[in-house]
């Protein structure tokens, strides 16, 4: 189990390098929903394998908090956000 938890957090943090070599904000607004997906997954394997309610709830929490800031944010820059 924890080999899985190192494996995500190892990718987290590729993908954390990828979001701040990328310049689109498209492309880093992508990563940002993997890195949250990541999050969530990781959560949600802890809380099975310690088999904790807790840690699938904050799983199911978090994950609806990430869907609706990634939507308010392709809503933000659907209108022209702020111009870089």
């Amino acid at each position: 189990m924890m080999y899985w938890l190192g494996f995500l957090v190892v990718i987290i943090a590729l993908l954390t390098l990828l979001l701040i070599i990328k310049k689109r904000r498209m492309e880093r607004l992508l990563i940002l929903n993997w890195i949250s997906g990541l999050i969530v997954m990781g959560f949600a394997s802890y809380g099975v394998y310690e088999e904790s309610i807790f840690f699938l709830d904050l799983a199911i929490v978090y994950s609806m908090i990430g869907f609706f800031v990634i939507l308010m944010l392709c809503q933000f820059m659907n209108k022209g956000g702020r111009e870089r």
